[in-house]
């Protein structure tokens, strides 16, 4: 079982079924053994579709990110200097744009 941490879009069942598709491939020749599972595969589509979000500013979905938090002060690097939204519901959670603002935060 695969640790699903991006892929909230998806039942376990249907994670499972594509990851087997890929190691399928690679036992077939149809993929390099050094091609990542499919839990990393979303994951790093996820990284750099926020990335283009963040740093395109005629980007579609980036009417969709709240404000800009300004500080005084810089205790530490942080992933990215966005407000993060509070009292996150079920469905809330579930959204492409709170998933990776919440996604470093630590």
């Amino acid at each position: 079982m695969l640790p699903r941490h991006g892929v909230v879009f998806l039942s376990e069942t249907d994670t499972n079924r594509l990851q087997s598709v890929i190691k399928k491939a690679k036992r077939f020749g149809y993929l390099p053994s050094s091609f990542c599972n499919f839990v990393e595969l979303c994951t790093d589509a996820d990284e750099k579709l926020f990335f283009s979000v963040r740093y395109n500013p005629y980007h579609v979905l980036r009417q969709l990110l709240p404000s800009v938090k300004t500080t005084s002060y810089n205790p530490r690097a942080r992933s990215h200097n966005f407000t993060l939204p509070g009292n996150l519901t079920n469905l809330g959670s579930k959204n492409f744009i709170n998933r990776m603002l919440f996604a470093n935060a630590y």
